[in-house]
């Protein structure tokens, strides 16, 4: 994206291709730092209030993959619907990490968390000393299942998305996520 006019033939290209007329919700992939000031400098603001005044754009998005001070930083400049955060109890002082979750959600921004298994790697089997420590609670669960339950139990996140490989794992994931409230 070179400059402003750019953004208005993209996002017409996105409407023939889709054949609508507008788009429900807009997202702008991977907000960072200086990704975020180069679209602010070709106008991006300009562009999304333009094309949310004409109907071409309802709701404003973004995910993000960077330090919290770009995260608090951008949240701040624009009436976003909601974003999107790498969230997971690895990553808790990671990126936007619970800070920025509670952060967003303070300013009335959905929350929707990505990578809640880290890319799986939360659901494989886990070191001896920290399964001892599992093995000692009354109930006993996956390792998945320990990971989303730490995700619901933030009353903050709005929608959890879950990469899944298999059937089966859609089956489990809606059970977990069925019985995973905040603080239970």
């Amino acid at each position: 994206m070179e400059n402003r006019e750019d953004m208005d033939r993209l996002l017409n290209t996105q409407l023939k291709r889709l054949n609508k007329d507008y788009i429900d919700y807009y997202l702008l992939h991977g907000l960072a730092g200086e990704v975020w000031d180069k679209l602010e400098l070709l106008g991006v603001i300009d562009f999304l209030n333009k094309a949310k005044d004409d109907g071409r754009i309802i709701n404003v998005v973004f995910s993000f993959h960077g330090p919290i001070g770009d995260f608090k930083r951008i949240v701040d400049t624009y009436p976003w619907t909601f974003c999107q955060i790498q969230y997971n109890f690895m990553d808790e002082k990671h990126q936007a990490g619970t800070e920025g979750l509670e952060y967003a959600a303070s300013k009335g921004l959905g929350v929707i968390v990505i990578e809640p298994l880290l890319g799986g790697n939360l659901a494989s089997p886990v070191p001896a000393e920290v399964k001892d420590i599992w093995d000692e609670a009354k109930t006993k669960r996956t390792p998945a299942e320990w990971a989303f339950r730490w995700i619901w139990n933030h009353p903050e996140v709005t929608v959890v998305l879950s990469g899944m490989n298999e059937e089966s794992h859609i089956e489990k994931n809606l059970k977990i996520a069925s019985e995973a409230y905040p603080n239970s």
